[in-house]
């Protein structure tokens, strides 16, 4: 799998939404990329920060809709 599309994956693959054949072609990516390891763990910290100052507050469903 190529960098881009990994990186396209990541904030799915943080979230748990992808399915199990990507994930795990993501995850074997993560392995042998440096580069998008990194990233994802800044993509990670980040999404950590958010929820544990913001919390996770979603918006009514009318304004989801």
């Amino acid at each position: 799998m190529e960098c881009s599309n990994v990186r396209d994956m990541l904030d799915e693959y943080l979230h748990g939404e992808l399915s199990i054949e990507s994930a795990s072609a993501v995850e074997a990516h993560l392995m042998d990329c440096a580069d998008c390891s990194d990233e994802y763990e800044l993509l990670r910290a980040g999404d950590g920060f958010l929820r544990e100052h913001l919390g996770e507050e979603f918006p009514p469903d009318d304004v989801r809709a």
